[in-house]
């Protein structure tokens, strides 16, 4: 069946003469065959057969529709973790003192491996080669430095993580390295159902020199200038399980004792690295019997021992 369309007029120029034709042809599409130059006429009728393209690419309508399901697809991966709708932001632990968001599940599994560090200790598996200084009724006291640790990785790692976690609680910055010479970590260690943990640790380095501050309000005493130090305690912490047994206490006689080879240091001589508020009641009660007449006389602040509470201090470098 053959296909007939109107054509539409059709003007043309000529250049040369400036006339114009008109003509209005109807053409019908169904014979291929061209015909003659010599009967061919604007009026006649031209048959052509149409084209058929089988390889044809797919409409466009099925590409809009894999593109919108490829969008789909990608809106789908995003999740969203949590909705905040008037919750609680964060929780804090009563216990070990760490604040995280309760309904996170990365930050439910952080606190629980902190909380079990800070009330219980770090793991730690002691060489024999290393000897205890002192064995007490709560565990061993071991003196850690940078010879003695030298071949055991794993010592130094279980030491850091214990300082770290004294970090943790007292926000205080991390030190560049306790293993440098001059420095020495005092811990102490308990052993239960056949595991070594450290409950407690004391780091110590070697100073020259230090400040008196008071204990009342935490300012140095500039009005009594340096003063001769040998050792000086940067950190001092212990886990939650563990406080209040008097380990704190031996840990620093058994620093002063033992930190210089040859030397009981004393009290005198020793200063603490700017104490917090439970650092400067252990340093309080520690050095208190070491602070003599001729000192206080000296201070201008004070004349008794009793409201004169004073400790070295030293600036950490």
């Amino acid at each position: 069946m053959s296909i007939r369309r109107q054509l539409s007029t059709v003007t043309y120029k000529s250049k040369r003469h400036n006339r114009q034709y008109a003509s209005s042809s109807s053409v019908s599409l169904g014979d291929s065959s061209p015909p003659s130059s010599s009967s061919f006429d604007l009026n006649d009728t031209i048959v052509v057969q149409p084209r058929v393209n089988i390889s044809s690419s797919p409409p466009l309508t099925k590409k809009r529709k894999v593109a919108s399901d490829a969008q789909s697809s990608d809106s789908d991966l995003k999740k969203q973790t949590f909705l905040s709708l008037g919750q609680a932001e964060r929780t804090t632990c009563v216990k070990c003192g760490m604040s995280y968001v309760s309904h996170s599940s990365l930050d439910v599994k952080v606190h629980e491996k902190f909380h079990k560090r800070a009330l219980s200790g770090v793991e730690i598996t002691i060489p024999k080669s290393i000897l205890p200084l002192t064995t007490r009724s709560f565990g061993k006291v071991f003196m850690f430095t940078r010879e003695s640790t030298a071949n055991f990785k794993s010592v130094r790692a279980a030491v850091e993580r214990i300082l770290s976690l004294c970090n943790s609680e007292l926000s205080a910055p991390e030190k560049d390295s306790i293993w440098r010479s001059g420095m020495a970590v005092v811990c102490c260690i308990t052993e239960k159902k056949g595991k070594q943990q450290i409950v407690g640790a004391c780091l110590v380095e070697q100073i020259d020199h230090g400040f008196w501050m008071s204990a009342q309000t935490g300012r140095l005493m500039a009005s009594t200038g340096r003063i001769k130090l040998i050792m000086g305690i940067s950190r001092i912490y212990m886990v939650h399980d563990s406080r209040r047994q008097g380990i704190a206490r031996v840990l620093l006689e058994e620093a002063r004792k033992n930190f210089i080879y040859g030397l009981d240091v004393p009290r005198e001589m020793v200063g603490w690295s700017q104490p917090s508020d439970s650092g400067a009641r252990i340093a309080t009660a520690w050095c208190s019997s070491a602070i003599t007449a001729q000192e206080i006389k000296q201070n201008e602040l004070a004349c008794t021992m009793e409201n004169q509470k004073k400790i070295r201090v030293y600036i950490e470098h």
